[in-house]
C-alpha cells in the first residue's frame, strides 16, 4: 500500500513545507500563530505501523529568528559541501536480480 503524504492546505503564501528524510520520516516546517505570536514550527512526522503523525520532536521559535536560522543553515550547508560531509545512500536493489 502506498504511503500518503499529509494533506497540504491550499494557500497563495507558502506557510508549510515538507522535507522527506527517509522512507518513514518527514520534517514539516510551518508558520503558526500561537498566543498572538507568529512562530516557526519545525516538527518530525513519522509513518509507521504503530503511529502515523507529528511527533513531539522538533523546535518552535519566533518568526523574528527565521532569517538568522536560514543564514546559519546556509553556513552549515557550505561546510558540508566544502568538507564533502555527504552520506552515500544505498540504492535499493531487488534480491535475485
Amino acid at each position: 500500500m502506498a504511503k500518503k503524504t499529509p494533506a497540504k492546505k491550499p494557500n497563495k503564501n507558502v506557510k508549510e513545507v515538507w522535507v522527506r528524510v527517509n522512507d518513514s520520516t518527514q520534517i514539516r516546517i510551518e508558520v503558526l500563530e500561537f498566543k498572538e505570536q507568529y512562530r516557526l514550527d519545525i516538527r518530525e512526522y513519522i509513518e509507521t505501523e504503530r503511529y502515523t503523525g507529528l511527533t513531539k520532536k522538533g523546535i518552535n521559535v519566533l518568526t523574528n529568528y527565521a532569517e538568522e536560522l536560514y543564514e546559519a543553515l546556509g553556513k552549515i550547508v557550505e561546510t558540508i559541501k566544502a568538507e564533502n560531509l555527504i552520506n552515500e545512500l544505498e540504492e535499493e536493489t531487488e534480491e535475485g536480480a
